[in-house]
Order: structure tokens, then sequence, then C-alpha cells
């Protein structure tokens, strides 16, 4: 394996060498830490290229000799673009059969436990669905957390990869802020399950495509719509009010926002009724329901989801890695 990157650190401490090293651009970088035995000759600012032997199980990377410093006339001509090349039409074919029948037994799979929400017209798979595709490759893969940071402000920043054959094949990072979950545990559940979700994605999402699904992972996609639960409609002009001794009607919610809101508790108007008078609030149409009181108990149903959604994810996580 090889890397390339700009050396932000060299330190020498109990007879190895351990470097800092930022690869990738863009907004796409991440900071490497490398270790070789001895003392290295790099230098803090040097771009180099290194060769690996393996990850250690902390992350770090194992180096087989000193890095290499790389020129700009070296490094412009070891990044040109190859040569875009295709299978023979057999082999294609082959490939293209063999996907099409792998989707499909996902696709049964998923049938079968559940792992879909339907979101805006679509069909999403959760991550504990996303999950079963690491089993269909030969050898299996496994993915699993590698490690995760605590921020200053709290926010918790997971990474996880999926391993095959003793390699890392895909690799993906999720956060968790202190205003989604209050709680440790909560947190990093959720930071570790969306990691997991697109180390997945960047790996299997042409297999879910394949399969029918949305490509995107449905945890994603709902915390998303989430956060703005049924303000959407908020932002559109509203026709000039009478002055009544009753409230005014933009303190009732509109007919778009009632239907996003009898949706998020599955079109049971009983137990919308029943989540309104728990905050005191009691009416006899759910239409009677004061727009502030129906943002709280949608938002507090939203969050409950998938904070049960999350643990589901957590206990299917450790499941898999046992079985392993």
């Amino acid at each position: 394996m090889e890397i390339i990157g700009t050396v932000e650190s060299a330190k020498f401490t109990n007879g190895s060498t351990v470097i800092g090293l930022r690869t990738g651009s863009n907004g796409d970088s991440r900071r490497e830490i490398l270790v070789i035995d001895g003392r290295s000759k790099i230098r803090p600012g040097q771009t180099v290229r290194a060769t690996a032997t393996h990850r250690e199980p902390d992350g770090t990377i194992r180096l087989i000799d000193d890095p290499t410093p790389v020129t700009k006339t070296t490094l412009a001509r070891a990044v040109q673009p190859v040569a875009l090349t295709f299978a023979e039409s057999k082999v294609r074919r082959a490939v293209f059969d063999r996907s099409v029948k792998v989707a499909r037994e996902f696709k049964e799979h998923i049938a079968k436990t559940g792992g879909i929400i339907k979101i805006q017209g679509h069909d999403y798979v959760t991550v504990a669905g996303w999950l079963l595709l690491p089993a269909f490759e030969s050898p299996m893969a496994r993915c699993l957390p590698l490690r995760f940071e605590v921020t200053g402000d709290g926010t918790i920043i997971a990474e996880s990869v999926i391993e095959k054959a003793g390699e890392i094949v895909s690799r993906g990072f999720g956060a968790a802020t202190t205003q989604e979950k209050s709680r440790f545990n909560d947190r990093l559940a959720m930071a570790q399950t969306r990691s997991m979700g697109r180390a997945l994605k960047a790996r299997y999402s042409w297999i879910v495509t394949l399969a029918g699904y949305a490509p995107g992972i449905a945890d994603e996609v709902e915390d998303a719509i989430g956060s703005t639960v049924v303000a959407t409609a908020q932002a559109a002009p509203q026709p000039a009010k009478v002055a009544k001794p009753a409230p005014a009607q933009s303190d009732f919610p509109t007919k778009e926002q009632l239907a996003y809101a009898i949706k998020t508790f599955g079109g049971d108007l009983t137990t919308l009724l029943k989540a309104a008078e728990s905050v005191e609030c009691v009416v006899a149409k759910v239409e009677e329901i004061p727009l502030g009181i129906l943002r709280r108990i949608v938002n507090d149903r939203l969050k409950a989801t998938r904070d049960d959604r999350s643990q589901r994810a957590a206990s299917t996580t450790a499941a898999t890695r046992a079985a392993a």
C-alpha cells in the first residue's frame, strides 16, 4: 500500500519514529499516523511517498522503510490518469449477471427482515439492512467501527471500515452532537451508525440500486428531513387575518403540516391526540392542536424513532461482530 502526503510532524520515541502525515486535498484530507523503526530523516513540511505493510488495530500504519521526499515534478508524473480499459464482453456479462443475482438475493433478505423505510415515495434501506452486504463477498467482508474522537464541544466523530482478507476496502466517518444526543453512549452509537452507513454506501450503493432501492441510507435521509419537521410550509406567505377573539389562523397548522404530522404517527389519530394530551393540550380534533404543540410532539416522535433505530443498528453491529 503506497501513501503520498505532507509531513505535519515527526517525533523519535522508544526506538521508533512517529510521523503525522496529511493526505488528500479539497476538503477530503485526513491525518494518518505512520510508524517506522529507527530514526527517520524526514522533516515537517516535506511531501513524501511511503510504502506501508499494514494498519495496526489502533489505526496507525506500519512502514517498511523511511519515506522518500517527492518533488512536484515527480508528484505530477505520479498522478497522471491511466487509460480507461474494459474487460472482454464475456467477462463483463458474467460480472453483471452475478451482480444482478446478488442484488436479487439481497432484496429477498431485506423483504424478510423489514429493513426498508419509505421516505417521500422512495424505498430506503436502513444501516441494519446494509450490514447484510459484506456477507455476500467472497471471502466474507466485515464492517466494524475502528475508532472515535471527542471534540471540545462534546461532538463525537467516529470512523468505521470494511475489512476483507486483512485489507481495508472502504472507510466512512460520522458525527453526532450534544444537541442530537445528550448521553455519551447514545451519541457514540449514533456516530458509529452513521460512519458504518457511509462506509457501506461507498462500497455497495450500486448493489442497492440494482436491487431497486434508493442509493441513500434511510437513517441519514430521515435525519435530514426530520431537521425541518413541519416548518417547511411556514415560509409560505399567509393571507391577511381578520381580527377575532379566537386565536389567529397562523397559530394552527396548515393542511400540509397536519398531513405530515399524521404521517409521522402512522396515520393513527388517536395516538396523535394522546400525544397532545400528554403536553396538556386536550382537544377533540387534530385540527385544533396549536402549531407550536404539534411541532413539539412531532419532533418528540421523530426523536424516539431515531433513537430506537440507532439502538437496533448498534445491537445488530454487536451481533455481527460477535458472530465474526
